[in-house]
């Protein structure tokens, strides 16, 4: 499929420009009327925003947040239980973080497997009567097993929260990933598949009940104001960032279906070459690839070559979570989980976003071939 005669040329990792030029004037707009009438923090943008999120993501409610890292704490602090959270050791570190700010939890990695998402054997064997939480992540855009996850929450009574971060608009089984898990948590980084323009994050839920221990714990433990009926944080979402989200929501299906067109045409070149492994998609599962990651033996040098033929790279996440400096006092070591950290040693993140063009992703293939 890769096209004859390609120019040289440089393609960037990821290209936020090419997306913002497209909505910059429609935003400068509301920032405008958000600065007229001082109605900065949690106001109707925030509102319409979380209505339209809650739709979108098939659910009941919605709870908007200062980031995806405070989206997870709010989920994980409307249970007080003493225990153990079942999570993976390959993700960015927010969600092992949210974890330590609740004291009353402990963490359990869980090995991934060839969706780079929790493997459900490991879990059932880490599973036992001290799993309090599950809390795997659809890491990339793909979709973890929510099935099988809420099969082993059911037996163990647990809570299964689904980190998203990655995941906006993922389906798993032709579903909504949203309708498996007691809470759904979502960041809204500029980069992400839905993005704004600094940070924001969300968490999504049917319960009311959990609904009402978000709203209050993200302002500051406020049934209403000055009126405080737990210690909260200040996890709000500002009416800019709302804005900006309001902006993009209705783009999201069709900037997702570029990425999945993009995320073709790098398998269908890159197929042929067995030195090149790329991420298992279930059947029936829908991955929006946030991310399109590869795995190479020899992941270092491959990315400098590709530098210096002008294609940037990324790496997710170079050093799994559990062999971090932050999470020593754990006592792993290397071999631990082995996947996880073949993985964090082999993954070379691709170009993707949107806006990414045939030839830009021909180059990049044909270069790879070249460097491999």
């Amino acid at each position: 499929m890769i096209e004859r005669g390609l120019q040289e040329m440089n393609v960037k990792f990821l290209d936020l420009q090419k997306q913002n030029k497209s909505i910059k004037k429609e935003l400068m707009l509301q920032v405008s009327n958000i600065i007229d009438t001082c109605a900065f923090v949690s106001g109707k943008q925030v509102e319409k925003f979380e209505a339209a999120f809650a739709e979108y993501c098939g659910v009941k409610y919605c709870v908007a947040t200062s980031s995806g890292t405070s989206a997870l704490h709010a989920a994980l602090n409307c249970y007080q239980y003493q225990g153990e959270v079942l999570t993976a050791p390959n993700s960015f570190i927010a969600t092992s973080e949210a974890i330590s700010y609740c004291p009353n939890y402990k963490h359990k990695f869980v090995d991934v497997n060839s969706t780079c998402n929790m493997n459900f054997e490991d879990a059932v064997k880490a599973a036992n009567s001290k799993t309090r939480i599950i809390l795997p992540t659809s890491l990339y855009g793909n979709p973890c097993d929510l099935r099988g996850l809420k099969i082993i929450a059911k037996q163990t009574n647990s809570v299964l929260i689904n980190d998203a971060a990655q995941a906006h608009g993922a389906l798993f089984d032709k579903k909504k990933i949203a309708e498996y898990a007691n809470m759904t948590c979502f960041s809204f980084y500029p980069g992400k598949n839905l993005g704004t323009c600094g940070e924001g994050g969300a968490v999504v839920t049917n319960s009311k009940k959990l609904y009402d221990l978000m709203k209050c714990f993200v302002n500051h433990g406020q049934s209403k104001k000055y009126i405080h009926d737990m210690v909260g944080c200040n996890h709000r979402m500002s009416e800019i960032e709302a804005a900006a989200l309001n902006i993009k929501l209705p783009l999201l299906d069709e900037w997702t279906e570029k990425r999945i067109e993009a995320a073709h045409r790098y398998r269908v070149n890159l197929a042929e070459n067995k030195k090149i492994k790329m991420m298992e998609v279930k059947e029936g599962n829908k991955c929006v690839y946030h991310i399109f990651p590869i795995f190479i033996r020899n992941r270092n040098s491959v990315q400098q070559a590709l530098l210096a033929e002008g294609v940037q790279t990324g790496l997710h996440y170079p050093k799994s979570i559990h062999l971090q400096k932050a999470y020593k006092h754990l006592k792993h070591k290397r071999g631990d989980f082995p996947t996880a950290e073949k993985q964090a040693a082999t993954e070379l993140s691709l170009p993707m976003y949107p806006e990414i063009t045939k030839k830009e992703i021909d180059y990049v293939c044909k270069k790879l071939e070249e460097v491999v």
